[in-house]
């Protein structure tokens, strides 16, 4: 708009100018041929100023270019913050199952531990600690457990004393039910009812050797 004007007072000025040049009787004539040449010169400038708003059109269109980019990387960076919020979600959940399982692994600790103590009658009834206890048979089998792992998919390692493998395949299944129902009792667990009813799929070792399996619906074998 600014170049339009201009133009338009540059061509209005020069063009009255020469007019008044050409009619004046004290202008020399030889003079009057040089002045209106300049006069035209003058208004072919202004005649360029007046259309020089497509610069102007063209330096807005750069001004707009950078929205376009800073939509692309409103879009990216958009993105990249949805998926750094899955991941960090993902993680969220990881973390969590795994605190989950630290804590069944360190209930089940503890009542593996109570569980001997009551075998040995170094635990009265009530848990506490007695030097004249009596052996309680029911809890026999924690004698043969060294140590019962629940694992992030939910099924239970449990390693047993190499005394286990001698024992009558009834006593395996026996102790392997006692053991499968004090680990499905812990708290911590959160087994739904249908984890309740058949229990979680769990392994016998002697070592890293698997003595015995317990299928769905708390069945035992003990391959030999």
């Amino acid at each position: 708009m600014g170049y339009f004007i201009f133009g338009l007072i540059f061509i209005v000025l020069f063009s009255y100018l020469s007019w008044i040049a050409y009619k004046s009787k004290k202008v020399n004539r030889f003079l009057k041929i040089p002045i209106i040449l300049m006069t035209g010169f003058m208004v072919v400038i202004g005649v360029v100023l007046l259309f020089a708003r497509p610069s102007s059109d063209s330096a807005s269109n750069e001004h707009n270019q950078p929205r376009k980019t800073n939509n692309s990387v409103s879009k990216s960076s958009s993105k990249s913050t949805a998926k750094k919020n899955r991941s960090l979600s993902q993680r969220a959940k990881t973390t969590s199952k795994s605190k989950r399982v630290t804590k069944v692994n360190n209930s089940l600790e503890k009542v593996l531990t109570q569980s001997q103590g009551f075998a040995t009658g170094k635990l009265d009834k009530d848990g506490n600690p007695t030097n004249d206890g009596t052996p309680n048979d029911n809890f026999a089998w924690a004698l043969y457990v060294q140590k019962i792992v629940f694992n992030k998919n939910r099924t239970f390692s449990v390693y047993m004393d190499p005394k286990f493998i001698d024992l009558s395949e009834d006593t395996k299944k026996s102790y392997a039910h006692s053991i499968q129902n004090i680990s499905m009792s812990v708290d911590d667990l959160n087994a739904s009812d249908s984890e309740v009813e058949d229990g979680l799929h769990t392994e016998f070792l002697v070592g890293q050797k698997i003595v015995g399996i317990s299928s769905s619906g708390y069945n035992y074998s003990f391959p030999n």
